[in-house]
């Protein structure tokens, strides 16, 4: 993850990263992310952006000129197949200042519990900066993000 720009007036998006996923498995799939540091780290700076919020099954808010970093999941294709697609609760933000809050361990985020071809899901970091944070143009993360077929 990489978010340039960061200022106080404004919650700052990513693009996106998409992951499409196809599975004959009749359970459908489970899709993960974690964190390597739950925080935006700068070399440059020495400093870091957190986290926001709690793993409690709901999206957090980013707030314009607080520190914040999150990840939120959206929907762009729901693919041929059975049962139902979903985005876990706490990375289905409604909006652009919303996501979920980030964790070193694997948490799921998106789903399917039937056979799929083509579901399509994007995934948004969102971070905003108090205005006393140090500026930089190196505010990373690490993002690792695995699937499985659920037989």
């Amino acid at each position: 993850v990489f978010l340039s720009q960061l200022t106080g007036s404004t919650v700052a998006s990513t693009t996106g990263n998409t992951i499409t996923v196809g599975t004959n498995a009749n359970k459908g799939w489970t899709a993960w992310v974690k964190s390597a540091y739950t925080s935006l780290r700068s070399v440059g700076t020495g400093e870091s952006i957190g986290t926001t919020g709690t793993l409690d099954n709901a999206p957090s808010t980013c707030v314009n000129g607080t520190d914040c970093y999150l990840i939120d999941a959206d929907l762009v294709t729901s693919g041929t197949g059975t049962g139902a697609l979903t985005i876990r609760g706490e990375y289905n933000g409604t909006n652009n200042t919303q996501g979920g809050t980030l964790s070193t361990i694997f948490q799921p985020f998106a789903g399917r519990t039937g056979k799929t071809d083509g579901d399509v899901v994007r995934l948004i970091a969102r971070a905003a900066v108090n205005n006393t944070r140090t500026a930089g143009d190196d505010y990373t993360d690490t993002l690792t993000v695995v699937g499985a077929g659920n037989f």
